[in-house]
């Protein structure tokens, strides 16, 4: 007779669902509350599985990570070339929008805990090298807008772009993602001053 752990344990995943779960439980109880144990029962494998795929739950951490922002990146580098900058910068804003988890997900990665695995501590240097790709991308779309003449030229793009990257902690709140993508494109290229104010 085999016992439920014993079933439990020869379920094979996809990564895919293991990223996904882990982003669930990071959005429900953050650093501390994800283990491989919280983690098996929600994937309803035993955690021996998990330790095929990965050594710790550190490792499985900033492997998300990677996986998150490699399609962030990937999606801004499928952005229309030949787009105007105020497009571009219209389609990034949404592209971060959609992503709004990163900046949430992202504040654990200062509590990963290398334990002095080289693996690890070389996985946390690319996801830094991530982040800066992204930047750079907002700050070259910002840029091109600029020069076309859709956004101030007198505003250092480091500053706009900074707002931009931070646009995506807008709560959504009753709206639904057009909506929220509208309006946050709206209060950064009008801001939030009344027009009609003497």
């Amino acid at each position: 007779m085999v016992n439920q752990g014993d079933t439990m344990s020869k379920k094979k995943l996809d990564i895919t669902q293991i990223f996904d779960a882990t982003e669930q439980l990071l959005l429900e109880r953050g650093y501390s509350g994800l283990n491989f144990s919280v983690l098996s029962d929600r994937l309803h494998v035993g955690r021996s599985t998990l330790y095929e795929y990965f050594a710790s739950k550190e490792e499985l951490i900033v492997a998300y990570m990677d996986n998150l922002l490699s399609m962030v990146i990937q999606s801004c580098e499928e952005i229309d070339p030949v787009a105007s900058g105020m497009e571009q910068l219209k389609e990034t804003i949404r592209l971060f929008l959609q992503s709004s988890q990163i900046h949430q997900i992202g504040a654990t990665i200062p509590l990963v805990q290398c334990k002095n695995s080289p693996q690890i501590m070389k996985a946390l240097a690319h996801l830094q090298e991530q982040h800066q790709a992204i930047y750079r991308w907002v700050c070259q779309v910002v840029e091109r807008a600029q020069a076309e003449g859709g956004i101030r030229r007198d505003l250092p793009t480091p500053m706009i772009a900074t707002l931009i990257t931070q646009a995506i902690n807008i709560p959504a709140n009753h709206l639904d993602g057009s909506q929220r993508e509208e309006l946050v494109f709206d209060m950064i290229l009008n801001g939030i001053g009344n027009r009609h104010l003497d």
